[in-house]
């Protein structure tokens, strides 16, 4: 789950033509760490990472990026959003904690990096939609 381990991760998929990238990230994490102490949350990082793992699809591979952050990278990238959208709903029932997530495809011949800008920016995105809904008080919409 680690940095080494998106490193062999890109040489497998900048090779490839069409992957995606899931971006996920802990709602809170800090003040988990700051209430209830950095134990409790290695154990949320921890169980984050098997919640991710376990759906997980053969091919894939789940990366801690560092601090309360995670990449899926999916090997075959037209269904990222779908997976997406799954991660999204089994998070709400069953992970550790809450989750935002952000998700891009591939484009062309684009690098990791830049697919990874541009699913982190619709995290973001995603996130500041789910504030404005709350200062609202309206459900997100789907």
């Amino acid at each position: 789950f680690n940095r080494r381990h998106l490193s062999l991760a890109v040489e497998r998929f900048e090779a490839d033509q069409c992957w995606g990238c899931i971006v996920v990230d802990l709602d809170n994490f800090k003040q988990v760490n700051d209430t209830r102490g950095h134990r409790v949350g290695d154990e949320i990082l921890v169980a984050t990472g098997r919640f991710l793992d376990g759906h997980a699809r053969t091919g894939d591979a789940v990366i801690r990026m560092g601090g309360d952050e995670f990449l899926l990278l999916l090997a075959d990238g037209t269904t990222t959003a779908v997976v997406a959208e799954r991660l999204r709903v089994e998070a709400e029932r069953s992970a550790p904690c809450d989750l935002s997530i952000g998700f891009a495809e591939r484009v062309g011949d684009e690098s990791l990096e830049k697919t990874l800008e541009r699913a982190d920016r619709h995290l973001y995105q995603i996130r500041s939609a789910e504030r404005l809904d709350d200062r609202r008080g309206t459900a997100p919409s789907a």
